[in-house]
């Protein structure tokens, strides 16, 4: 018995190694991104790596996203994910990463956007900080955000608000 439990957690994780690979729009090998509850993607750290750093990771082809004075969203439509960034930052830093469906991404715990369920959440995640999940049809998981563990950083308080 503990032979087959032992071999069925291999056959998991190699399952893992091979579908965390998927075809990005450049026909190049991407690795599905792994959100790390407070902390951000591999490469992405929220509240230290800025856009800059997003565009060397991801590249230019995204769509700019204004939320009034408030925030700028870099959309990656292809990858199926976003950065936040608070427009009043000089710095640029990222507060925020929205993965969707697009993404395959999978957390941690092994919750994957667009295919796992609320109640598979609710089995791993409670009291969780650095991590949202939101819901479409079937209770599916249609959205994960991660952000700093301390909360969503709220812009207008730590950089005020941008005069016109």
């Amino acid at each position: 018995m503990k032979k087959s439990f032992l071999s069925g957690l291999s056959f998991a994780f190699l399952a893992v190694i091979f579908a965390s690979t998927v075809q990005s729009v450049d026909g190049q090998s991407r690795s599905r991104p792994l959100l790390v509850e407070g902390v951000g993607t591999e490469n992405i750290v929220v509240g230290k790596s800025t856009i800059e750093n997003v565009f060397i990771e991801y590249g230019s082809d995204y769509r700019l996203i204004e939320h009034g004075k408030y925030s700028l969203e870099y959309f990656y439509k292809q990858l199926g994910l976003a950065f936040y960034a608070c427009r009043a930052d000089p710095n640029k830093e990222v507060f925020v990463i929205v993965s969707r469906p697009k993404s395959g991404a999978t957390t941690t715990k092994g919750i994957v956007v667009g295919r796992s369920t609320k109640a598979e959440v609710e089995d791993l995640y409670y009291d969780q900080n650095g991590i949202e999940f939101f819901y479409g049809a079937n209770d599916v998981v249609n959205e994960i955000d991660i952000f700093e563990d301390g909360g969503i950083r709220q812009c207008d308080t730590v950089f005020g608000i941008i005069k016109d």
